[in-house]
């Protein structure tokens, strides 16, 4: 049950290595250097409507938990590439209301299909998601961008600032600073990180 595990996870033990994992968004984690790709075309100045056709390129079974390549509600949303980019590279960015909507946008709907999918991508790191966002414009030039390693995993991780902003978001003003106190214990359990959701000091 729920109590035995709060008293008897990681207690004793710590997390040394890969390391810690976080998210940027609610979205599968398979997901995020999709997004990341999208993020660094974007800001090469490339956007959705200069596109033709968009390739992504995985390893043999590398997009297994990315089961939607025509989501039709916000939550399959957050395990389709496909939408997550068309997202960033029309908008520039995702919003968590982009993944509660009860439909997905008619646009992309119809423009679903200008997406492939192909499995042609080498890796041979087990503890990378990589993923290569092949973009083909309107003048026919290839745009390639590659990510082996998602922004907020162990080799890419989120900044000190990102951390923080998150921690804001998600603890109200009392709960943050007990939630700092047990950061700065030497042995801190689930149960303790409980407390500070559970209790304002």
């Amino acid at each position: 049950d729920f109590n035995t595990l709060t008293k008897k996870w990681l207690d004793p033990g710590e997390i040394e290595a890969p390391g810690m994992w976080y998210k940027q968004f609610p979205i599968c984690s398979a997901a995020v250097t999709a997004y990341n790709a999208a993020q660094q075309t974007y800001r090469q100045g490339i956007k959705w409507i200069d596109s033709q056709q968009v390739i992504l390129h995985y390893p043999v079974m590398g997009d297994q938990a990315l089961t939607y390549r025509h989501p039709k509600t916000g939550i399959e949303g957050k395990f389709s590439p496909e939408y997550i980019i068309w997202l960033v590279l029309n908008h520039g960015d995702i919003n968590e209301t982009d993944f509660t909507s009860a439909s997905v946008p008619s646009h992309f709907r119809q423009q679903a299909d200008h997406f492939q999918r192909k499995h042609d991508l080498i890796s041979t790191d087990p503890t990378e998601r990589p993923v290569e966002i092949e973009l083909i414009d309107s003048s026919g030039k290839h745009h390639v961008t590659r990510v082996n390693n998602p922004h907020g995993s162990p080799k890419d991780p989120l900044t000190t600032a990102e951390i923080e902003a998150k921690l804001n978001d998600l603890f109200q003003p009392g709960q943050l600073n007990h939630f700092w106190k047990l950061i700065g214990q030497p042995t801190t359990n689930i149960s303790h990180l409980k407390e500070a959701f559970d209790n304002e000091i």
